[in-house]
């Protein structure tokens, strides 16, 4: 049974890295407005409503496995080792893009995303829109690294939005500097210059997020130690009440 599973969902998985691939290509041969779903769907090999199976938009296809700035951010706070804040694990994942992007470019088919990308209208709010969810996914994950009733307090919600939409800036300055660089607008600048700004952006950004980050955090701390705190003698003057009539009774 498992095994049929397993089968089932591979099978799933190819198919939707083929239509992917298919829209990815189309999209660079034609542009993305003179693409069709159902172009895509011809060119897969596959009907109309696998692609919709598999795809909502005709805009999810064209930023499929392209927009990791969108979860991993949030992901990073998750998954963040013991003792590390939601402010420090950003930073460690800043780090880890800036190092490795460089290496993941390859230009000339980057080049072609961004020209068709730049072409659209419809493609530029819906990147908007995914910066907008990146910053509501990044500022719950930090609301939940800081606990309730922290998360649950309008003052850490709108620090944790400032949070989310200061890091998302400075990323947003990453991936600007890169998409000019990659279209010749900047021949000068470099992958470096542009890793080294955008750290020292962020480690700017970061002295002042971090006080947030800390008084969340002891906030949070110290609320918890109360609460146990009133729990513990809410117990202890019960208790004898409680036995008192238990005897009476």
């Amino acid at each position: 049974m498992q095994e049929g599973n397993d089968r089932r969902a591979r099978k799933k998985a190819l198919t939707r890295t083929e239509i992917r691939d298919a829209a990815h290509l189309l999209f660079a041969e034609r542009g993305f407005d003179a693409v069709t779903i159902a172009d895509v769907a011809e060119r897969a090999d596959v009907a109309v409503q696998t692609v919709f199976n598999h795809f909502a938009t005709k805009e999810d296809l064209f930023f499929a496995d392209r927009t990791p700035w969108v979860d991993r951010p949030a992901q990073a706070v998750r998954e963040r080792p013991d003792g590390v804040g939601p402010v420090a694990a950003l930073r460690r994942f800043l780090t880890a893009e800036i190092n490795s992007y460089p290496g993941m470019v390859t230009r000339l088919a980057r080049r072609r995303y961004l020209e068709v990308l730049s072409a659209s209208a419809d493609l530029r709010i819906a990147e908007m829109r995914l910066y907008r969810l990146a910053e509501r996914t990044l500022a719950r994950a930090v609301l939940e690294a800081w606990g309730s009733p922290v998360g649950e307090s309008p003052r850490f919600q709108l620090s944790a939005d400032l949070v989310a939409g200061q890091f998302l800036s400075a990323a947003r300055v990453l991936i600007v500097a890169q998409r000019r660089l990659i279209l010749d607008e900047q021949a000068d600048v470099t992958d470096a210059d542009i890793a080294a700004t955008t750290t020292a952006v962020f480690d700017s950004l970061a002295a002042g997020l971090q006080v947030l980050d800390d008084r969340a955090q002891a906030e949070s701390t110290a609320v918890g130690s109360t609460t146990g705190s009133s729990t513990s003698a809410t117990s202890s003057s019960t208790s004898p009440a409680v036995s008192g009539t238990a005897k009476a009774v």
